[in-house]
């Protein structure tokens, strides 16, 4: 079997499974090696996903070897993670947008300062 189409499949059921790294690495391990005894002859991705399932499915069937406590934790620190990077991300926004309007009315102060001097020297 195409070692690569192996990769993208292990990659794919990678991406569903919910728990600890040394925990998804010791199960992709193990689907690695079940893939890699069976005669596939030269499958395609599509072909892989209609024999062993779709990786949704394999994720899931590989998730009920994770202890439930795993899966929470892993669970409470993704979507703690997401909050702090869409946290960053909109305090850059929050902090580019602050020096943006900064700097327009900091121009527009010295446009209004030079403006009003170049008035009063012309009326002298």
């Amino acid at each position: 079997m195409d070692d690569k189409v192996i990769r993208k499949y292990c990659r794919c059921v990678s991406k569903k499974l919910c728990c600890r790294s040394d925990t998804k690495k010791r199960l992709l391990e193990g689907l690695r090696q079940e893939l890699a005894e069976n005669d596939l002859g030269n499958l395609s991705y599509d072909q892989l996903s209609s024999r062993f399932g779709t990786p949704d499915e394999v994720a899931a069937q590989l998730m009920e070897a994770v202890e439930p406590e795993e899966a929470a934790r892993e669970a409470k620190r993704r979507k703690k993670r997401l909050f702090y990077i869409v946290a960053g991300i909109l305090a850059v926004v929050i902090i580019a947008t602050a020096v943006y309007i900064y700097h327009l009315a900091h121009g527009a102060i010295s446009y209004a300062e030079v403006t009003i001097e170049t008035i009063s020297e012309q009326h002298y």
